[in-house]
């Protein structure tokens, strides 16, 4: 039977945030880390970028502007005590050069990372958390095709709730200036992005837990 994470020890806790950690390091993420929420950076400024600068927006339930405002969402984020962090790469040309553009790789990793989130939260509530809520990586993929509308725009009902969750930046976390601080290696990828200037590429999720 589950029982609610405030009923049990803190060892105990740090037993089942060990359990989820094993549970990514088996899916072969190639970073984790566990954090306190208020580590990730937010800033109205990535908003603003989504709105006038991402071919994505308004294309599905999970992206500005339909995600909550930036204040909410750090409100909300900054709320929890404990949540994991993770990283899914990718080589360079995955993301960049002809082959990527052709073949759409990147969004294969987009969308792994966003199946994960959604097996991530539903083995955390079992554990105890039951307020755990994961954030995907890039657009929401559960019902789209690549440069499609989600199907829930037109009357404003997602048809994966279990499933589809917004992205970090989504919600407005810098992840530039949060993974810094974790001292995690990144690269700024985009579009007119060059193979060899491409250190590490990847996507990231999270899970807010307690």
């Amino acid at each position: 039977m589950s029982v609610p994470y405030f009923k049990l020890s803190q060892d105990e806790v740090n037993q089942k945030i060990d359990k989820l950690v094993q549970y990514l390091v088996d899916c072969k993420m190639d970073d984790v880390c566990v954090i306190n929420p208020k580590e990730l950076i937010f800033d109205k400024k990535v908003r603003m970028k989504c709105r006038y600068a991402c071919r994505v927006y308004n294309t599905n339930l999970r992206c500005p502007p339909n995600a909550p405002s930036v204040e909410e969402c750090k409100e909300y984020v900054h709320s929890f005590e404990k949540g994991i962090i993770y990283r899914k790469t990718a080589p360079a040309d995955h993301f960049a050069g002809e082959d990527a553009k052709k073949d759409y790789k990147w969004t294969k990793v987009s969308k792994f990372i966003q199946d994960t989130s959604a097996e991530l939260e539903s083995m955390a509530f079992y554990e105890g958390f039951y307020l755990a809520m994961a954030f995907g990586a890039g657009r929401c993929r559960q019902c789209v095709d690549i440069g499609g509308k989600c199907q829930g725009l037109a009357d404003g009902v997602c048809r994966h709730q279990l499933e589809s969750r917004p992205s970090l930046e989504g919600i407005g976390v810098d992840l530039i200036r949060s993974i810094s601080n974790l001292n995690w290696n990144f690269s700024i990828i985009g579009k007119r992005s060059e193979i060899a200037d491409i250190e590490i590429a990847g996507y990231i999720g999270f899970i807010a837990l307690y």
